[in-house]
């Protein structure tokens, strides 16, 4: 009982930095929600798992709640001091999709719009705050569509239909009816296909009140639901939020394809993408199958996670900028951005063309960009870095700039970790080192830089990793070539060289066994807005476990030092996963606060009291 009112506490009291809440589905609403015994169940497991906020949905897969019942469980929430907001899935409605997936609506079909208009009306007068769930699109071809689309392609035709049905069936019958009421839009994870089915993150969030993001990447390797990068979570909170500034109000994940290890994952990406409110879908899917497990570690890290909530809080990314213009579809390419960054690289997306970076990676849809090539050339006689794909590459014709790279990615962008050592080695150096730092290892473990004095770590990998300080050897810096180590290199600067392809795969075992960061003045890129100040710095690590604090003692990071990550495969857990070394002290992420100073090992799943996956550190000037 202790623990469940710490937790409780814990989480009102840190509301202003990060909430955590939950959507009971309308179904749940009718099951769970109609007795007094589901009510006391449903307000004890918010408690316990500190929810401070409820989505208590009016409809979904058909199914009206009852108006009754859901005025009954908002007051309960309220009285018991959790927010109380509403809820609309729009799947199984009048007329389904033909086409695609069926759980759509054919929203072409006048009676789903005449019902679409009729469930806001019935939740508006409940609810102040209405979110609206990722259903809400098409991917109808009927023919009823085919003929309202007429000449138009379907992207064309479906963003427009869309943007009218918000407008006409959703916000003006809401406002009519309660004028004060505040009505998201939930953005879903797949971003680059949200055009064709009729998704428009500029216009519907010029629109929208407020909007929300899809964070749930799940378990990769998992039959049913995986294929998702995890770093694609920070990407897509970062590209919405930054499109959508204080609109943009949190993310949205579930249990569905999880174990307790990625289910953290996404809990962590979400907060480090900079969401203020993580949704946690949905309480009666948490209660089952893998939910409980998942849950349990959430509770267990629930304490870590505001506190990194509140490290990130304030704090701009930067890194190597991704241009994904709104509305533009990466054919053949798709998600490429997602998987840059589970090969080391601090990839941070930009909306509009990203002019004042330092090194840009470009890829298929720039070239919605009309006037992408110019902006490109003019970004490289400026002094920027760009990596271009080879799709991308035929669009800029970059000619002979030795600070233009192409590179080919595998067909299939899942085996982008497997790609060769060196060929991953040459990658990272090219992006990596306008921004003076240096990357080495395996794939896997992600970087994220925040502002000019922070970075993060984090290990995807089902093998445990240590930190290890060390000193590092000045490394030859000639040649650009893809494809080869670059302490070997080529006799000198060349243009614009491949990738190999995917010729040869190696697995990560077979990779390059450690991972390392170096702050370099001499690998510093000229003077340009976003490059770092990590030379000769002095950094203290952050101990963000519940109720840590930041080292007392700085550690000095010359910039002749480096750390590096390596895979501890080889060892028991219990010796590998710390390596103390009294020049330089850092805590991982998690870790108990009563360890003694170290780099310490970090391990994907961090339920370990003494491991974490998740590694901060902060400069202290």
């Amino acid at each position: 009982m202790a623990r469940q009112q710490d937790l409780w506490q814990l989480a009102q009291s840190r509301r202003t930095q990060h909430v955590f809440s939950t959507i009971i589905t309308a179904q749940s609403v009718e099951r769970d929600l109609s007795s007094e015994d589901g009510l006391r169940d449903a307000l004890d497991w918010c408690r316990r798992t500190g929810v401070t906020k409820v989505y208590i949905e009016s409809f979904r897969d058909g199914l009206w709640a009852k108006r009754e019942i859901l005025v009954r469980a908002r007051s309960r929430f309220q009285e018991a001091g959790i927010a109380a907001s509403g809820c609309v899935t729009t799947t199984r409605m009048a007329k389904s999709s033909e086409g695609g997936w069926a759980m759509f609506p054919c929203f072409t079909n006048a009676a789903t719009q005449q019902q679409l208009q009729d469930v806001f009306e019935f939740t508006a007068p409940l609810f102040d705050e209405i979110m609206i769930d990722d259903f809400y699109c098409t991917e109808c071809e009927c023919a009823e569509c085919q003929a309202a689309r007429g000449d138009r392609s379907w992207a064309a035709y479906r963003l427009g239909l869309m943007r009218r049905l918000s407008v006409e069936r959703v916000l003006e019958p809401v406002r009519r009816v309660n004028p004060g009421a505040t009505v998201i839009i939930k953005y879903p994870q797949w971003y680059d296909h949200f055009p064709e089915r009729g998704y428009d993150p500029d216009g519907e969030t010029t629109l929208f009140d407020r909007t929300w993001v899809g964070t749930e990447t799940r378990d990769v390797d998992d039959e049913r639901w995986g294929g998702c990068a995890a770093y694609r979570a920070f990407w897509i909170m970062r590209w919405l939020g930054q499109s959508g500034g204080e609109k943009c109000g949190g993310g949205w994940y579930d249990p569905y394809g999880t174990h307790e290890d990625s289910y953290l994952e996404q809990a962590r990406q979400t907060i480090l993408g900079g969401a203020r409110e993580s949704v946690l879908f949905c309480y009666p899917s948490l209660r089952q199958d893998t939910g409980p497990a998942n849950i349990e570690a959430l509770r267990r890290e629930l304490p870590a996670l505001l506190d990194l909530a509140a490290w990130v809080e304030g704090e701009t990314p930067r890194g190597v900028v991704s241009y994904k213009p709104i509305g533009s579809i990466a054919e053949g390419e798709r998600y490429i951005f997602d998987w840059l960054g589970m090969v080391g690289l601090p990839v941070v997306p930009a909306h509009e063309f990203p002019a004042h970076a330092s090194v840009a990676v470009f890829a298929a849809d720039s070239a919605h960009d009309p006037r992408f090539a110019g902006s490109a050339a003019d970004f490289l006689s400026h002094g920027g870095t760009a990596l271009f794909t080879e799709r991308a590459a035929a669009v800029a014709e970059p000619g002979e700039s030795p600070a233009a790279f192409v590179f080919s990615p595998p067909e299939n962008l899942c085996q982008f970790p497997d790609l060769p050592a060196d060929q991953i080695a040459a990658l990272r150096e090219a992006a990596l080192t306008p921004l003076g730092l240096q990357l080495d290892g395996p794939t896997g473990v992600a970087l994220y830089l925040f502002g000019d004095r922070k970075l993060a770590l984090e290990n995807f990998d089902d093998e445990p990793c240590r930190p290890v300080p060390d000193r590092a050897r000045p490394r030859s810096r000639r040649g650009n070539c893809f494809g080869s180590p670059w302490a070997g290199g080529c006799d000198g600067p060349t243009a614009r060289t491949h990738l190999l392809g995917t010729a040869g795969l190696e697995s990560r075992a077979q990779s390059a066994s450690r991972c390392q960061w170096r702050p370099s003045a001499t690998l510093s890129a000229a003077a340009r807005s976003d490059t770092p100040a990590f030379s000769d710095d002095s950094f203290s690590a952050w101990n963000a476990a519940s109720g840590a604090r930041p080292l007392p003692t700085s550690t000095r990071f010359a910039a002749s030092t480096r750390v590096r990550v390596c895979r501890a495969s080889s060892r028991s857990r219990d010796s590998a996963r710390m390596v103390s070394n009294s020049a330089n002290r850092a805590c991982a992420f998690g870790a108990s606060s009563s360890t003694p100073a170290a780099w310490m090992g970090f391990e994907r799943n961090p339920i370990a009291p003494t491991a974490s996956a998740l590694a901060l550190v902060s400069s202290s000037v």
